[in-house]
């Protein structure tokens, strides 16, 4: 709780700044809080805690956008696809 207070702002700000998006910066924030959870047990921190959840939000960010990415073009090339059959079909 104490980690959570005194962070989550922090990386809510950069989430949002890259993500654009309230909701999907506040997801990321929470995702990378339940992993360091889940990871309590087995976790070895040699670095300052606040640089440990910043590099796992860019890289749990850097995911999101190249994901994102990913669904936006199979998207576009479905719809290209969609529009030749149109034509093709007419």
């Amino acid at each position: 709780t104490i980690i959570y207070q005194r962070y989550h702002k922090l990386l809510y700000v950069v989430a949002y700044k890259y993500l654009k998006n309230d909701c999907s910066a506040k997801d990321s924030v929470q995702q990378i809080f339940y992993r360091l959870w889940e990871s309590r047990s087995v976790l070895i921190i040699n670095m300052n805690l606040r640089n440990y959840l910043y590099t796992m939000l860019k890289n749990h960010l850097l995911n999101e956008i190249r994901n994102n990415y990913m669904a936006m073009e199979k998207n576009y090339e479905l719809a290209q696809w969609s529009m030749k059959m149109i034509c093709w079909i007419i």
